[in-house]
């Protein structure tokens, strides 16, 4: 419970911390029904840690941005707020969604592959 709570603590502190706008987007995967990018131009790594910026679209084309915090030894991502896009790209607001704020990186997801692409 202790790491769940560093972990979005540390969240907080780095989405104030960085810009939104993304230059370039890296293809991290996609399963039937999304894609998953991630902002090669803001990574920032620490010793376990790492902050990113995902981008995730489904396939009707809405999507949503969120800036992640990826722990390597708890294999965990989290994203507190997100930003939504609908469809054609046109910026909807933000929102907490709860099934995001903490993800274990379970072989075989995409969430996975996010953190063995930053680690």
């Amino acid at each position: 419970m202790k790491i769940k709570k560093l972990l979005l603590l540390a969240c907080l502190v780095f989405a104030f911390c960085m810009p939104v706008s993304a230059d370039q987007w890296y293809w991290v995967g996609s399963n039937d029904y999304i894609s998953m990018y991630v902002d090669n131009n803001h990574v920032n790594k620490m010793d376990d840690f790492a902050q990113v910026y995902v981008r995730v679209v489904y396939a009707d084309g809405h999507s949503y941005i969120g800036q992640a915090l990826i722990s390597n030894t708890a294999a965990a991502v989290q994203i507190p707020e997100i930003a939504v896009y609908d469809s054609n790209g046109q910026y909807q607001g933000t929102r907490t969604v709860p099934d995001l704020l903490y993800n274990q990186a379970v072989p075989g997801t995409l969430w996975n592959q996010l953190l063995n692409l930053v680690f």
